[in-house]
């Protein structure tokens, strides 16, 4: 069983204000960035990140997590979104929250 660093987390009634798709680089890397009330979030990562933008907008509570004590170089960040009662995990590279 893993371990988890909890990173950020939205319940409704707050909720994604803004979201940003953006490929940064030559290698396909997509950038998410999500603003809720005072936090800015930044994800990084390909396909499955890609994946999870509906979810994202749609979801009653999104949990961003770090996976920790863990050998993988490459998708430790766990996404977790809950829409109505159905629950979808996505994972991506890197992650980068600041307070706003």
């Amino acid at each position: 069983m893993s371990d988890y660093k909890k990173l950020f987390e939205c319940v409704r009634p707050d909720f994604i204000g803004n979201l940003t798709a953006v490929r940064t680089e030559e290698q396909g890397v997509l950038k998410l960035s999500l603003r809720s009330n005072n936090q800015t979030v930044e994800l990084y990562g390909f396909e499955d990140l890609a994946d999870s933008v509906s979810d994202l907008l749609s979801s009653d509570r999104i949990t961003i997590s770090q996976e920790l004590n863990t050998y993988k170089e490459f998708g430790t960040i766990r996404i977790e979104c809950w829409v109505n009662e159905s629950y979808s995990e996505y994972w991506c590279d890197r992650v980068n929250v600041e307070q706003t």
